[in-house]
């Protein structure tokens, strides 16, 4: 006679994490290695949780864990215990001590975590700590050699000229190679290689186009203004890359490699989600790809002859003039609307001329809605007013975070505050604000909203 055990299972949640360079470890694999851990320990897998594609270093699109924390600290979770394959797909974070606290929110509330496919026992004991504790540190670890290996690919790839993705330029098209380096096809827009093998080079584009190219800057060279330009080309309907012609992509145009028939990467660099960081000139890899699309006499001449005289002076009254008709147009102005319109300056023009794109806004009768971030005056004030107004922000709300920065009134952009004090972590510090405690804050405050939202379902 088989016995039974008289206990009840214990309800548990089990959560998935895949990213996309790491196949072994797919869902359906986790789920197994789950469900056999389960058996053998008397649970029950009553609710999932999954983060497909991915990556461990922090919670930034990880909506299935945000809402696994959610659910286990907000004290009416349906399980009891939560089950992971491994310390790895938990996170791969970049400081071990926000896995960990993670892990201390759930078990505080009751909610243990349990990694099924570890060596060591979770008893809390000294060995099961270190071990696991140790175990964090090498899940981050092969996070950053993976970064290394990979920087060092793509820049392998970037001096053999191969694309390492981001937009061309007009005049300019993408041809696949087969693993070989045989041509097979050019890529149409939107378009992309079928294999993960195949490579991209950039190539010339149709002579009609490379013509455009050559007009342009010699339209340049003889004075006019990439406004200007844009007009002439819009009037004798010379089709643009996307729409008509505007002052950014003349401007974009006339300052790009590929004219030159030079491929430019690791201009930035941006690892581990880290903040992106500009590189200096002698950091980027330059390769030349194809012959000169213009002179280079041209080029160099358009680049280093300075703007000057009656041509590319932009007047105030003709500036609010195109803003008041493109506001009359649309009953409404943005940045974006200024961009798309062939006729306008770009809005950096109405910023330098008017001190903000709200203060132009304000002159032709057009008031910036309350939602809309309005930051006029806030770049002309002085940093201890601008750490003062940041503190007196942390102060009435409790915590703070890019997003509340930018909404707020009163205190300049998240990117000006980097460029003026180094980066954010730096700025909360030098305003008082006690950085380990905000980011504290910033997490229970999304673990309510999760939790809430997660009620509202219910």
């Amino acid at each position: 006679m088989q016995l039974t055990d008289p206990r009840p299972p214990i309800r548990a949640a089990q959560y998935l994490r895949m990213s996309t360079e790491q196949q072994p470890y797919s869902p359906d694999n986790q789920r197994l290695a789950i469900a056999r851990y389960a058996r053998e320990r008397g649970y029950e897998v009553v609710e999932t949780y999954i983060d497909a594609g991915k990556s461990g270093l922090s919670l930034r699109g990880r909506d299935g864990l945000k809402q696994l924390l959610a659910d286990a600290v907000s004290g009416n979770a349906g399980f009891n215990a939560i089950l992971v394959l491994d310390v790895s797909r938990w996170g791969r974070f970049q400081d071990v001590d926000q896995g960990s606290h993670y892990e201390f929110q759930c078990r505080s509330a009751g909610v243990p975590i349990y990694y099924v496919a570890e060596p060591f026992e979770q008893d809390g004991s000294m060995a099961s700590s270190l071990l696991k504790q140790l175990k964090r540190v090498m899940a981050g670890e092969a996070s950053r050699e993976l970064s290394v290996k990979v920087t060092q690919a793509h820049n392998n790839y970037a001096i053999a000229g191969y694309l390492q993705g981001g937009m061309l330029t007009y005049g300019v098209r993408r041809l696949v190679l087969d693993e070989q380096g045989n041509p097979k096809g050019v890529l149409a827009p939107g378009e992309r290689k079928g294999f993960r093998a195949e490579r991209v080079v950039p190539i010339p584009g149709p002579k009609g186009e490379i013509a455009v190219i050559n007009r342009i800057y010699k339209l340049y060279v003889a004075g006019k203004s990439h406004r200007r330009i844009a007009e002439i080309l819009n009037a004798d309907g010379v089709p643009a890359t996307r729409g008509a012609w505007t002052h950014g992509k003349i401007a974009g145009l006339l300052h790009n490699d590929l004219v030159l028939g030079r491929y430019v990467y690791n201009r930035t660099t941006r690892k581990l989600q880290a903040p992106l960081t500009r590189n200096s000139p002698d950091q980027w890899i330059v390769t030349q790809v194809f012959a000169p699309l213009v002179d280079p006499r041209i080029v160099r001449l358009a680049r280093e002859t300075p703007r000057q005289g009656k041509a590319n002076i932009i007047d105030d009254r003709r500036l609010l003039r195109d803003l008041r008709k493109l506001y009359e147009k649309h009953g409404r102005l943005s940045g974006r609307l200024i961009k798309a319109a062939p006729q306008m300056a770009h809005p950096k023009t109405y910023q330098n001329h008017f001190g903000s794109l709200e203060e132009a806004y304000r002159l032709v009768g057009y008031e910036t809605p309350n939602w809309i971030w309005n930051r006029i005056n806030t770049v002309r004030q002085t940093p201890e007013e601008i750490l003062r107004a940041l503190k007196q922000c942390y102060d009435d709300r409790g915590y703070i975070n890019a997003k509340l920065i930018n909404a707020e009134r009163g205190v300049p952009s998240v990117e000006y505050l980097k460029k003026a004090f180094g980066s954010l972590p730096e700025t909360y510090r030098m305003a008082g604000i006690p950085y380990s405690d905000m980011q504290s804050s910033a997490t229970e405050g999304k673990l309510r909203h999760y939790a809430d939202r997660r009620a509202a379902k219910t």
